[in-house]
């Protein structure tokens, strides 16, 4: 377990430590928002957009002081809910619309539940351009509204990181909640991504869509209750990914492709999932957990509860995905009219083996839920604690019910399914900030 666990813990660890240490240099401005409104006036006060605007151009904006040109600012977001209001959309340089941030700074809120962006529906909230290094810690997204990522776009080579953020009801037509483009990268710690929308044509990735460069990693993360309702076959209801995915100790819960495969993640690039749960994901077509046409490694995993109309209830591979690794899987009643994947034993140190189309492997090995491990220099958030507890509880109670229902048809083969034990989904749920 600790062979990577180290390594990926220190990853974040590190690039938060160097995004504070980079901020917090003599040379760095720390940039203290003071008003709530979304304003670039010149009344002694500095808001969000302001504040982001001196970081961007290295000069005071009203009572917001220049950043720095040679070391990250730090922009600091007291408790408060900052709503978007400077329409309309469409300008690059964050005069309007959402807000552009076009250099590395460092964004502080206090809490998820105390410190809140709201985009307003007018525009996505942030949109990260070219290739600077992005900090956000302690804060909420919500209510962005664009054609590509509702919450968050990152374009260019922009590096970004997120530690305790939550990104939430957000919509676009494609990356509800966010969208990472050309070889952007996004690393994601703490942070709960859930109930945000793509709804275009294609509508792929409710929560996070990634292109074909791009590079995204979620480290004791929550991906839940995202959407993606294209009108065509859209695929990835909680993450569609065409580039390259990693997802360790995190939770992949009640997401739906609504039109099309991947209910919990599609994987068209290259996926590692490692001590994670997949549960409670429906896709119409196949793949309720997970969909995928290319390599692809599981490890020490739990698929529970997905559902697919069409395809396999708890993941599928099709095409000619290449090798995949699959090492200590395990599979509880997901559902689908390709039927029950067959249980197989699979070395404890892993196997390298060719799948067929539209085979699944899975282990008898069931992982554990692991508990929330912290960032050394984070401080304790309680609401992240309220919604692992109640995700857990919920968890726990729809298992156990599921599993009363099982040993009755056990009992009585005749006794017709439950739907509790097919629809888990309906059961588990994150209201952290309500």
């Amino acid at each position: 377990m600790s062979t990577f666990r180290a390594p990926r813990r220190l990853l974040l660890l590190g690039l938060l430590v160097a995004a504070t240490a980079w901020g917090s240099a003599a040379s760095a401005a720390t940039i203290p928002v003071t008003t709530t409104g979304d304003e670039l006036v010149v009344n002694g006060l500095c808001s969000v957009r302001e504040a982001i605007r001196a970081a961007n151009l290295d000069v005071a904006q009203d009572s917001c002081p220049a950043g720095s040109a040679v070391a990250q600012d730090v922009i600091r977001i007291p408790a408060g809910t900052y709503i978007l209001g400077l329409g309309p959309a469409g300008d690059d340089v964050g005069t309007r619309g959402d807000l552009d941030v076009l250099g590395s700074v460092s964004l502080f809120g206090v809490g998820q539940r105390r410190t809140i962006i709201d985009g307003g529906a007018l525009d996505r909230v942030f949109e990260i351009h070219g290739g600077p290094f992005v900090a956000m810690a302690r804060l909420t997204i919500r209510n962005g509204l664009a054609s590509a990522g509702g919450g968050m776009q990152i374009g260019g080579s922009a590096n970004v990181l997120l530690d305790r953020v939550t990104i939430r009801s957000n919509t676009a037509d494609d990356g509800g909640g966010v969208l990472v483009l050309s070889s952007g990268s996004l690393s994601v710690g703490h942070s709960v991504i859930r109930d945000n929308t793509a709804r275009g044509l294609g509508g792929e990735g409710g929560g996070i869509l990634l292109s074909n460069l791009s590079h995204v990693s979620l480290a004791q993360a929550t991906v839940s209750g995202n959407i993606a309702a294209g009108a065509i076959p859209s695929a990835g209801g909680g993450i569609s990914s065409f580039g390259t995915l990693d997802v360790i100790q995190s939770k992949i819960q009640a997401n739906t492709a609504s039109n099309g495969g991947g209910g919990g993640i599609f994987s068209g690039g290259t996926a590692t999932i490692r001590q994670s749960t997949v549960s409670g994901n429906v896709a119409a077509l196949d793949g309720g957990g997970l969909s995928s046409m290319s390599p692809l490694t599981v490890v020490n995993s739990t698929f529970a509860g997905n559902t697919a109309d069409l395809g396999r209830g708890a993941f599928q591979q099709r095409g000619r995905p290449g090798a995949s690794q699959l090492n200590g899987l395990a599979e509880r009643r997901n559902r689908g009219p390709g039927g029950r994947a067959r249980e197989l034993e699979s070395s404890r140190h892993g196997s390298r083996e060719e799948l067929d189309p539209g085979q699944e492997h899975v282990g008898r090995r069931f992982s554990r839920l692991l508990r929330n491990d912290r960032l050394a220099e984070s401080e304790p958030d309680p609401e992240h604690d309220r919604v692992h507890g109640r995700l857990a509880d919920g968890h726990r109670r729809t298992r156990s019910a599921a599993g009363r229902a099982g040993a009755e048809r056990r009992l009585r083969p005749d006794a017709p399914a439950v739907a509790g034990e097919s629809r888990v989904r309906r059961r588990i749920s994150l209201h952290e900030d309500r």
